[in-house]
């Protein structure tokens, strides 16, 4: 979710500009699209910076294995605020403090308990994120099929 979040800033709003002085209805989607990005930004920012890390570093972990950079003396781990996302420098004591390694037994490699609670409090959040985007994602795609191979201009309306 944080590619989602930072691609207004990284990527549509120099297309948006571009694309306003073309016909059509470019410009409008991407707008659209920039608008649903932020919606990925509220999601985010209901979890803390620490729970933000948390998840980063443990889907690194499962993802990479020991791989990405995680014996590293620190790693560089984004996070969103309503300001938009940054990144922050997590040293290795502090990674290991925020995954709760100290408190595991040694052979669990994931806190299992910390990582639930925290997809608990992110559910609703995500949710919503999920409502506000779905017009995008559940569509008529024999409907829109049909159109395209009629060569039928396309435009979707949306509830905003």
């Amino acid at each position: 979710m944080f590619d989602i979040a930072e691609a207004p800033r990284k990527f549509l709003v120099a297309h948006i500009e571009k694309s306003a002085r073309w016909p059509g209805f470019l410009s409008h989607n991407l707008k659209q699209l920039a608008l649903e990005c932020r919606y990925a930004v509220e999601a985010l920012i209901s979890l803390s910076h620490d729970d933000q890390i948390f998840l980063r570093l443990t889907r690194n972990r499962m993802v990479h294995g020991y791989l990405n950079g995680t014996t590293k003396a620190y790693q560089v781990v984004k996070v969103a605020n309503k300001y938009g996302v940054g990144e922050i420098c997590v040293t290795d004591v502090w990674a290991a403090e925020i995954l709760g390694e100290q408190n595991q037994n040694g052979h669990e490699i994931l806190n299992r308990k910390r990582l639930e609670e925290t997809l608990l409090r992110f559910d609703a959040p995500f949710q919503r994120y999920l409502e506000q985007t779905e017009e995008h994602y559940f569509l008529d795609t024999t409907a829109l099929k049909r159109a395209l191979e009629a060569d039928h201009p396309i435009f979707f309306e949306t509830a905003t």
